[in-house]
């Protein structure tokens, strides 16, 4: 077989992409070297084959990938993101911050960088950057999940921000009604801010 045209190309490489999606990894890696070694100019063919290599935890090899991606075309910030992202999983949190700044630079309103960079902070205990990246996250549509939410409140209570540490928590109350430590930390938020009755009141719920 061989690649006619670009267009050729092009198909082969949406082909790589649905193998992906449907879990086939190793024919997905057969069409991307396919269409690599015939048009090696293919950033999306990078990019495609360092997702897989991401996702099998070929973290060295997924770098590589996306690094050559951002150097044949540098506007993509899906690439800088895949890349911090792995960067992150490698646990090179320099790069991964950087990436992920640049992917914002280029996609502003990425909701997801928001939270996968919250992440990071989270991991380094930067509670500032946690919660004004959370924040964001959740201004740009992020999937609101209780996890976030904790995590938000965590942020929150270790910064002394106890009234926005309450809303946090309470938001992962009306997702899981039965999250015990959520009731436990407003109670321990309003116990700080001298309110003994509720948080006795929120210790209680939490048993």
């Amino acid at each position: 077989p061989h690649l006619t045209d670009r267009t050729h190309a092009d198909n082969c490489v949406a082909l790589g992409y649905s193998e992906i999606n449907s879990g086939h990894y190793d024919r997905a890696l057969e069409i991307l070297n396919f269409v690599i070694k015939h048009e090696p100019n293919a950033v999306s063919a990078w990019i495609g084959r360092g997702s897989v290599f991401a996702m099998q935890r070929k973290l060295i090899e997924a770098v590589a990938d996306f690094s050559l991606a951002i150097k044949l075309m540098p506007s993509i910030a899906e690439t800088w993101k895949r890349r911090g992202q792995t960067y992150a999983a490698l646990g090179n949190i320099v790069n991964a911050l950087s990436d992920l700044q640049q992917a914002l630079v280029l996609f502003p309103e990425d909701a997801d960088v928001y939270y996968q960079r919250g992440m990071i902070y989270y991991q380094i205990h930067n509670y500032r950057k946690v919660k004004q990246d959370f924040c964001k996250a959740l201004d740009y549509g992020v999937t609101p999940a209780a996890y976030l939410f904790y995590m938000l409140g965590q942020a929150c209570m270790d910064l002394g921000d106890y009234t926005d540490s309450i809303q946090a928590f309470e938001e992962v109350i009306k997702i899981d009604s039965k999250h015990r430590d959520a009731y436990c930390n407003i109670g321990s938020a309003y116990r700080e801010l001298g309110d003994g009755v509720k948080a006795i009141e929120f210790f209680v719920k939490s048993l």
